[in-house]
């Protein structure tokens, strides 16, 4: 289930995932998730296998404060189609919400969306389980968004997500560096004229 055109059969790749056990479980877990979704009748009725996959991975916001589909978009994409691949991410969760409740949708663009989140997940779990990603993915995510907000200069929200708040505002550095100005003291109120008090 895990196959991809050119790389490891089935089996080669449940040796490799042996001789590299989870410590903590959680790959191990999301590998399983993610075949139980492969063997949904189709990809759309995977899609929340997949995503909770991706759960097990990415849950939590991590030092940068991004959240999910910015830590596995680090990791399916790079450049430019990172942000497509957040916004496919984020559009995923939107439509296992639609599922649940019985809402309408565009079934089309479901498949396609399932489809893509089924080859996503599938080279985030591999990547992981043959130590592509280190011994940690959510880590390896948050580096690599660290290292694009670098190379960017400062990371932006596009970049970042939306709660990675990097430095303060220019203005409140600037601020922040400024003596702070002393304290006046009040003044003592003038004493009021004798011949205007006795009258």
């Amino acid at each position: 289930l895990l196959d991809d055109l050119g790389r490891d059969s089935p089996p080669e790749f449940a040796q490799r995932l042996e001789d590299r056990p989870d410590p903590d479980g959680s790959l191990a877990w999301a590998v399983s998730r993610f075949e139980m979704g492969c063997d949904r009748p189709t990809a759309l009725e995977g899609v929340s296998d997949h995503l909770l996959a991706l759960r097990a991975l990415f849950e939590g916001w991590g030092p940068v404060g991004a959240n999910l589909p910015m830590r596995a978009a680090a990791l399916i994409a790079d450049g430019r189609e990172r942000g497509e691949a957040r916004e496919k991410l984020q559009s995923a969760f939107e439509l296992e919400r639609a599922m649940m409740a019985g809402r309408d949708f565009d079934t089309g663009a479901a498949i396609g969306l399932a489809a893509w989140l089924e080859d996503g997940a599938r080279s985030i779990i591999r990547g992981a389980a043959l130590a592509g990603h280190g011994s940690d993915v959510a880590a390896s995510a948050d580096e690599s968004l660290i290292a694009t907000g670098l190379e960017a200069g400062e990371g932006s929200v596009e970049q970042m997500g939306e709660h990675a708040e990097w430095e303060p505002p220019q203005a409140e550095r600037e601020a922040d560096d400024e003596p702070p100005e002393p304290e006046l003291e009040p003044e003592a109120p003038e004493p009021e004229d004798e011949h205007e008090t006795s009258e």
